[in-house]
């Protein structure tokens, strides 16, 4: 009970402000560290972290205003379409590194409709949330099934991690 009042600081928000303020310094570190001259595995995975610190941001926008239902309904929306395409830019990275990867079409109409269908039925909690997440459990399956699958190329362990990340999501 002692341990939980000494972290009693930590609200939701202040973890939204760290978790942006980590995943912006990786996608920054990242830009410095590969540089302009990357490969488009290496361009996609930047790009993933670019998306995801802009939907971790717009979250944070989102639940800084929440009695403003305008400013609250469009974050929210953004964040899901930041979080949506995050996850087409890793899959673009696989499809760099390991070869075609089946689910193209799929994920990118997911990624789509995600924060589309989000936003229309943002007024209506009961449907939204089984909305995001349905549609959020599809591509990660689609990630993780992109990782698992046989590549021509050759590939290390780090395909298990990241579907065993995404599968478990």
């Amino acid at each position: 009970d002692r341990a939980m009042n000494a972290l009693a600081w930590l609200d939701p928000k202040t973890l939204l402000a760290v978790n942006v303020c980590n995943v912006a310094m990786l996608a920054i570190t990242l830009l410095v560290v590969i540089g302009r001259d990357a490969g488009m595995g290496a361009r996609s995975a930047r790009n993933m972290l670019v998306a995801q610190a802009l939907g971790w941001l717009a979250l944070l926008v989102a639940n800084v205003w929440p009695d403003r239902l305008l400013f609250n309904n469009l974050f929210a929306a953004l964040a899901v379409a930041g979080f949506s395409l995050s996850n087409w830019w890793l899959f673009v990275a696989l499809e760099a590194w390991l070869g075609e990867r089946p689910g193209r079409f799929a994920l990118l109409a997911l990624c789509v409709l995600t924060p589309v269908g989000y936003a229309i039925v943002f007024s209506a909690y009961s449907l939204r949330v089984p909305w995001a997440n349905t549609l959020f459990a599809g591509q990660f399956a689609l990630l993780a099934l992109g990782a698992l699958l046989p590549s021509a190329r050759p590939a290390g362990r780090w395909r298990w991690a990241l579907a065993l990340c995404a599968g478990g999501m």
